[in-house]
């Protein structure tokens, strides 16, 4: 591991003069799925949302009723996710939101949150995602590794496409005082997720992704497009698990921010025709606001920070 992750933990946390944590860092998982609107998927993610809740227990502290209100599970017990979410008709989005942290709005490194979409939308084109965070360590010590917890996670809802890896926790509602640390780290570390998953959501699709990361996860239907398993057979140090019709793709033996090698950019150059062409802002913009570090091109540029390597070898 080229980094000593609970001293880069404390390192990139922000917190404001009240206590408010701005920033944080994670492990990071986003899936992308489809036909959430069914039973089927719906089970899935409840089968991976109580499979959470056990393993980090009390560190889950808040979720949010149907009215989005604020619940404090240290005081007060929430209606169980299958109660409601099981009998609602297709035509219904749906979503829920646990995770940790002191107070409400912290970014927080305990995260599970999915938005659900309806059948209606996914005629659309519209993709459901489930965003879960764990802390950065949680892995070292348990009894289980994040493949294992992954693989079998990808077989219960067979994904379309994805990514982990470390990754940035935002404050829900301070969003815009974060934006500048964030930015500064994100240059300093290509290993960091930085995304913003509403607007990715509505960015993304069934056959684009939004780039590479530690952790890539892709159906068969994507990898058969860039040329299948096989074509990923060159690229040293790529380890590979299938899950049915789903493949997890791991760059290195470990998460890594910085120093990447060059499995990294290989992969990059394999999935390059995968990569969504679509530009979306990572961060809350400001009313008026034009000029921000991080704009839709800036940020294009930066999920296709893998490819550089690549053609700078090849000219």
């Amino acid at each position: 591991m080229n980094i000593e992750l609970n001293k880069i933990d404390k390192q990139l946390e922000l917190v404001n003069p009240r206590g408010d944590v701005l920033l944080g860092i994670c492990t990071k998982i986003v899936l992308y799925f489809d036909k959430g609107h069914t039973t089927e998927k719906r089970q899935a993610i409840l089968t991976m949302f109580d499979e959470y809740r056990t393993m980090l227990k009390e560190q889950v502290t808040f979720t949010q009723d149907r009215k989005y209100d604020w619940v404090d599970l240290r005081q007060q017990s929430a209606p169980e996710v299958k109660e409601w979410l099981l009998p609602l008709p297709p035509d219904w989005q749906w979503e829920f939101l646990y995770k940790g942290g002191n107070r409400e709005y912290d970014a927080s490194n305990v995260n599970f949150s999915v938005l659900g979409k309806a059948d209606w939308e996914e005629k659309k084109g519209r993709l459901s995602q489930v965003l879960i965070h764990f802390p950065l360590t949680f892995f070292v010590n348990y009894h289980e590794s994040i493949q294992d917890m992954l693989v079998r996670w990808l077989t219960y809802l067979q994904p379309l496409h994805g990514y982990a890896g470390i990754g940035t926790s935002r404050h829900l509602e301070e969003d815009l005082a974060y934006r500048d640390a964030e930015y500064s780290v994100a240059q300093k570390y290509p290993g960091l997720e930085i995304t913003h998953e509403i607007r990715e959501i509505l960015k993304l699709r069934r056959d684009t992704i939004k780039g590479i990361s530690w952790q890539t996860i892709l159906s068969r239907e994507l990898l058969d497009k860039v040329g299948g398993v096989q074509a990923l057979s060159s690229i040293k140090g790529l380890s590979v698990w299938q899950a049915k019709e789903t493949y997890l793709l791991q760059a290195s033996d470990y998460p890594m921010l910085s120093d990447l090698p060059e499995s990294y950019y290989q992969l990059a150059n394999i999935l390059k025709p995968l990569y969504s062409q679509e530009l979306w802002y990572p961060q809350e913009v400001g009313a008026f606001e034009q000029d921000i570090p991080f704009n839709g091109l800036e940020y294009k540029k930066w999920r296709e920070r893998f490819f550089r390597k690549n053609e700078e070898t090849n000219e």
